[in-house]
């Protein structure tokens, strides 16, 4: 039998979501301000605006949701700097560490070759005196 797995669901894009409420917006019709207060009518053409509170509370929600979508965007790109900054110190950890590794194994020899150079310059000064 077949495992059962989740439904995955498809979450809209913010583009997608921007494009219909635009497409709401255009549902509402701007008025004249100066006709809608009952100003004479030359005020009128000056200012379109809405007669009906819920147009801006769409316009807000479209401006919310691109300025989301940018910060976003800004966060995605300081996290991949982000990341390769730290994947490049890693690399410089690595390689100061098989450096410094590589220095303390030539440490160790030289001090290996310093005491067998030692010694052997001692047995040889040993037998030159004739303790041998």
């Amino acid at each position: 039998m077949d495992e059962l797995k989740p439904m995955e669901r498809s979450e809209p894009k913010t583009a997608e979501i921007v494009s219909a409420l635009r497409e709401m917006l255009s549902e509402y019709d701007k008025v004249d301000y100066a006709e809608l207060v009952g100003a004479g009518s030359v005020f009128c053409g000056h200012l379109q605006v809405w007669s009906d509170p819920e147009p801006y509370k769409i316009e807000r929600a479209i401006s919310r949701l691109e300025q989301l979508e940018r910060e976003n965007a800004a966060l995605k790109f300081s996290n991949e700097v982000a990341v390769k900054l730290i994947n490049r110190r890693a690399e410089i950890i690595t390689e100061l560490t098989a450096r410094a590794e590589r220095a303390e194994a030539n440490v160790e020899d030289a001090h290996q070759r310093g005491y067998e150079e030692g010694m052997d310059e001692a047995r040889h000064q040993y037998e030159e005196d004739g303790y041998v």
